[in-house]
């Protein structure tokens, strides 16, 4: 069983990437599954989403992205009053989310003795990176400590087979920026929450190096194929995935 899960900054490719891959490794006869984990699941996407359609039905506000950061970019004082109880309902539904989308494909494959590929977009690492930050705005610091070691179980948790590796796509933060507005068509854009995001990430991505030997590959972006050729000849090169019969 192969555990790939991508990183990196906003725009770097990483959904086009992992869902490329997937066919790909489909095409080759490997059973692979693409899985996006990101941000605010189940009760606590629950309570974001009613409340950001509410408000864009009634204030006319634009839905920027998701949304979160619909309501961060159109009424910060919201988001703010709702955070707290999002940030606490979303503890229980990502160990419910991962569990689900990652931990039971791994039983799955491991009872029928399959060699299966999980590709990850964005897991509990970018959760963490998000709520960081979202956190550090909102004097919530106390709390994400608690939905930090959560988190940092489920994905140290999933890192523990020999074939599991992070794959961090990486592009100057100018790039990240074109690329958001450019795809989001619009020029509202938070600086800070970028880099606040890529340095989490890679901080806690060089930890998880040092410390556990994670393999962790780096790859600079310079177009969307070259990314999916390169991280197709590593995954099938590294010996990580095998045909079934």
């Amino acid at each position: 069983m192969t555990l790939v899960t991508f990183q990196g900054s906003v725009g770097s490719g990483k959904t086009t990437t992992a869902r490329a891959l997937t066919a790909i490794l489909r095409s080759r006869s490997i059973i692979s599954y693409y899985v996006d984990i990101a941000v605010f699941h189940g009760f606590a996407y629950f309570v974001i989403a009613t409340i950001s359609h509410i408000v864009q039905k009634l204030g006319g506000y634009r839905y920027v992205g998701n949304h979160y950061l619909t309501l961060w970019f159109n009424n910060k004082s919201l988001l703010r009053k709702v955070y707290r109880i999002s940030l606490l309902l979303d503890i229980p539904s990502l160990i419910i989310a991962v569990m689900i989308r990652v931990y039971l494909k791994i039983l799955l494959c491991t009872l029928l003795r399959r060699c299966c590929t999980i590709l990850v977009d964005e897991g509990p690492l970018t959760a963490m990176a998000i709520h960081y930050y979202f956190s550090r705005q909102f004097n919530t610091i106390r709390l994400f400590k608690h939905y930090y070691r959560i988190a940092y179980a489920l994905l140290f948790e999933s890192t523990k087979s020999q074939k599991s590796f992070f794959i961090m796509l990486e592009q100057p933060l100018r790039s990240s920026i074109k690329a958001w507005i450019r795809r989001e068509k619009t020029n509202l854009v938070d600086f800070n929450m970028i880099s606040t995001r890529l340095a989490f990430e890679n901080i806690l991505l060089n930890y998880l190096s040092e410390s556990s030997g994670i393999l962790v590959l780096r790859l600079k972006v310079a177009s969307i194929g070259s990314v999916v050729a390169e991280v197709t000849r590593r995954i099938l090169t590294m010996n990580t995935c095998c045909a079934n019969p």
